[in-house]
């Protein structure tokens, strides 16, 4: 299986930075721990959203050290110390020495959270040798495992696989719903100016690419978070561009094309973000698309 994991890296990565091979290191990780997880049952209660999903099943380069599932059955008692040593073996399989840190373990109100420590060194040495010295013994990888409980039934997800070697199926957050969790998170910051660069690229990427929205999720949440939202009305398009229009005029843009810069390296990027640009993208939002 060694021969396989240094495939699936080098695939991943052509680069000779260090930088670069270690998320290529990272994300191939991730998919292992993944595969692990699916062959206990927690797939069938949970779904896998966030940076990671992102990346892996769409190559946007992402790197995060979260791994971040969602209950959709509230009444599901989950493990997710059971599903991590599942893991743990799985990465075993590929000559990967892993363990849970169980220090760090936190559990509140049906939420979890655990940490995956893997040392990078021995990775480096069998797959990016040349740059291994650069590795210290102390290097890991500490990947944050949580679940958190959804409480909305309009949740939408996805059936995706992971492949090579075999045929693992990871159940996903939708395309849909993770636009409509963008943009309430975009609407429901508990900072006044300041907004998450990570929701208001998504914002840019759906928008983009016409993504359909989770209109009932949306609708849901909205009552479940926003204090002016009337209660006695049902979401539509026309109040759903009023409230971002409102929200855009209160960004700070500045200090969230900052974080950008800093999440991707990327200095060449040519569109400054602003509220004229994001004010724009709200033509892309149709009242046909609702579900």
């Amino acid at each position: 299986m060694e021969n396989i994991l240094v495939d699936k890296i080098s695939k991943r990565t052509s680069s000779d930075l260090v930088l670069d091979q270690r998320n290529a290191i990272l994300v191939v990780v991730e998919e292992i721990i993944l595969s692990g997880i699916a062959r206990t049952n927690l797939f069938q209660h949970a779904y896998l959203y966030g940076p990671t999903y992102q990346n892996i099943f769409y190559r946007i380069p992402k790197y995060s050290l979260n791994l971040e599932f969602a209950l959709y059955d509230g009444s599901y008692a989950v493990d997710l110390e059971k599903s991590l040593k599942s893991a743990v073996k799985e990465l075993l399989s590929y000559g990967i020495k892993s363990n849970i840190d169980t220090r760090l373990k936190s559990i509140s109100q049906g939420n979890q959270t655990l940490f995956l420590r893997i040392p990078l060194k021995p990775i480096f040495e069998l797959v990016f040798p040349k740059n291994a010295k650069q590795i210290t013994k102390s290097q890991v990888l500490s990947i944050k495992c949580s679940i958190t409980t959804t409480n909305n039934k309009y949740v939408g997800y996805q059936l995706r696989y992971i492949l090579e070697p075999t045929q693992i199926l990871v159940k996903t957050i939708d395309e849909s719903t993770a636009y409509s969790l963008s943009i309430r998170n975009i609407l429901f910051s508990k900072w006044s100016t300041r907004v998450s660069a990570d929701d208001l690229e998504n914002f840019i990427r759906y928008s983009q690419l016409e993504t359909s929205i989770n209109y009932q999720y949306l609708d849901s949440e909205m009552r479940r978070y926003g204090d002016e939202f009337p209660r006695f009305r049902k979401l539509d398009l026309n109040y759903l561009k009023k409230v971002l229009k409102r929200r855009f005029e209160e960004i700070d843009f500045d200090y969230a094309y900052r974080e950008l810069l800093l999440e991707t390296k990327d200095y060449n990027l040519t569109v400054k973000w602003d509220k004229y640009l994001f004010l724009s993208y709200l033509d892309n939002i149709y009242e046909e698309r609702r579900k």
